[in-house]
């Protein structure tokens, strides 16, 4: 009888256990989950009560007690009281659970918020690196630990640096971009040496990037900036010169989708590369081997093209940048077969592509010194002087100056000037028909002719300065400007800037290459060189660590006189 006495007392003291239990892990969800921290404390303090043991609930009183004290940050006493209840709440969570990183870090908190206000016993920084020590996979505990001890920086040992540069590699892999952006801002915050971030920053182009802008935006280290950008774009021609053999690959496999996307995503990447090695002395990029590269991309980016539809129009802007770039003549003389083969320069009546058509049928002929076959030509090119329609006229202009090269070729310089006019008739202000209709009044010892067509060019050109009235060029935007010169020269040019107590960082590209990037000190930038071309050229200010007004670009004295227009355009 006894016995079954004791067997009912235990199975109702076992209930009544398992009961308390279960209220008291109904009392601590019902506080964890109460916005009001009067209600939310008593629930826990129940809790408590019931299950002295959970770490848990200790947990959560310790952020209520923790929230309270900080929001009260200007009542001393309430502040302290309940910073105090805080540490200690944290304290009995982690001498119930001494596993628990989260309880470790806020206990961190908590005291290193009190030792603000007042010395406290324990050393927070212990607690910030035992939770450093248990925390495996929580990135968010990571970062704010990491940039705890970055803080801390000069103070740290060897091992612990180790530690802490492991910590935020970890917070970089995992959370990409946005984590990146997080570390390099704690560091230019706390640390500012350039040795530790880059022991952080990976090794990808787009991090490089990341990071250059961040120091131009903030003005930090010119030096490190470009020389990350001269980093960056050494692996974005690798990159392209990877994805130039997938492409190949692809296409062998007739995998033309893939193929095309490969060639397409490098030849963005080498249209990209402004040479900033130029600026920092770096050998990265062999300049003969990115040629080649660029060359084999857009060959084979034109041939998919062709291959895929059979039109020239498809292809026209590929073709027409290799023609610009290749001067080998077997690689010109095998293109120009494959054309043949598909009768691409074929002859249509009333075809929409027959000045397409002759436009690089006599580019191909001219690039080979086949002037007699041009000038055979001229009859069929002047019936389309008067059928082809206005959008035609770009390249009716060049094979009208194609065909007068051709003349001059074969020394008809009469018959030269004939079709220099026609395709002056077509744009009157074409430096590049101007300039050969010179030279052909040269060749005839013409000086009423030299004379004409200089007060011409004379008319299109501006003086030796450009003002833009401060013009304002935003933080990160580009101002692109077409300049037109006479031809091939080395041109200097002076910077204006509205003065302004903050010295503006200004990068400026020419013909899609980095020409210098500094600091406009007193609002100018002087003596920048342009390595001009004949006709349009492009010339781009970009300011990248504040807005800029621009006032004026003046030439320097050149004795060739090669001259700049006033055209120009805005911003993107």
């Amino acid at each position: 009888m006894f016995k079954k006495f004791l067997l009912i007392v235990g199975i109702l003291g076992l209930i009544a256990l398992n009961f308390s239990i279960y209220w008291s892990v109904h009392l601590y969800y019902k506080g964890k989950d109460t916005a009001n921290f009067d209600r939310k404390v008593s629930f826990l303090k129940r809790s408590q009560k019931l299950n002295p043991m959970n770490d848990k609930v200790y947990y959560e009183l310790g952020k209520a007690y923790f929230d309270l004290g900080t929001r009260n940050f200007r009542n001393k006493e309430l502040r302290d009281e309940n910073l105090e209840k805080s540490i200690d709440s944290f304290i009995r969570s982690v001498r119930l659970n001494p596993g628990a990183y989260s309880s470790h870090f806020r206990l961190a908190q908590a005291l290193s918020y009190m030792d603000y206000f007042k010395p406290v016993k324990i050393n927070y920084y212990d607690q910030y690196k035992k939770a450093a020590l248990l925390t495996t996979y929580d990135d968010d505990i990571y970062f704010e630990i990491g940039k705890i001890m970055l803080s801390r920086w000069e103070q740290l040992a060897e091992d612990e640096r180790e530690y802490t540069l492991e910590m935020m590699k970890n917070v970089i892999d995992v959370k990409g971009s946005q984590g990146l952006m997080d570390v390099i801002q704690v560091w230019a915050t706390y640390v500012e040496d350039y040795s530790v971030i880059n022991e952080l920053l990976p090794q990808k182009p787009e991090s490089l990037r990341m990071y250059a802008d961040y120091l131009g935006g903030r003005s930090l280290s010119l030096k490190e900036r470009l020389e990350k950008l001269s980093k960056a774009e050494s692996m974005e021609f690798e990159l392209a010169k990877s994805l130039y053999k997938k492409g190949l690959n692809e296409a062998r496999i007739y995998h033309m989708d893939n193929a095309r996307q490969h060639l397409s995503s490098g030849l963005r990447l080498l249209d990209n590369i402004k040479y900033y090695q130029s600026l920092t002395g770096d050998k990265y990029i062999d300049e003969e081997q990115f040629l080649n590269t660029k060359k084999s991309t857009l060959l084979g980016l034109l041939r998919l093209q062709l291959q895929r539809t059979g039109e020239l129009k498809e292809a026209e802007g590929h073709l027409k940048e290799y023609l610009e770039i290749e001067d080998e003549d077997t690689k010109i003389e095998e293109l120009e077969k494959y054309m043949v083969e598909r009768n691409l320069f074929e002859i249509k009546p009333g075809g929409s592509e027959n000045i397409l058509r002759f436009y690089f049928k006599f580019t191909f002929d001219f690039k080979q010194h086949r002037y007699r076959e041009i000038i055979r030509e001229r009859e069929n090119v002047e019936d389309l002087l008067y059928t082809a329609a206005l959008d035609s006229n770009k390249y009716l202009i060049k094979i009208l100056q194609i065909i007068g090269d051709s003349y001059q070729g074969k020394d008809f310089v009469y018959d030269a000037g004939e079709f220099y006019q026609k395709a002056l008739d077509l744009d009157p202000q074409n430096i590049g028909t101007l300039q050969r209709m010179r030279e052909n009044y040269k060749r005839l010892n013409d000086l009423d002719g030299i004379k004409m067509v200089d007060e011409k060019i004379s008319e299109i050109v501006m003086p030796d300065e450009m003002t833009f009235d401060e013009r304002e060029i935003r933080k990160g935007e580009t101002y692109r400007m077409v300049l037109l010169f006479t031809g091939e020269s080395s041109e200097y040019i002076d910077m204006e800037l509205a003065g302004d107590s903050i010295e503006p960082l200004v990068a400026v590209f020419f013909n899609g290459k980095v020409v210098d990037e500094q600091y406009a000190a007193g609002g100018r930038i002087s003596g920048l060189e342009l390595k001009t071309k004949q006709g349009q050229n492009t010339l781009e200010i970009k300011p990248i660590n504040k807005n800029i007004k621009l006032v004026r670009i003046s030439r320097q004295n050149n004795r060739d006189r090669t001259y700049m227009s006033k055209f120009y355009t805005g911003s993107n």
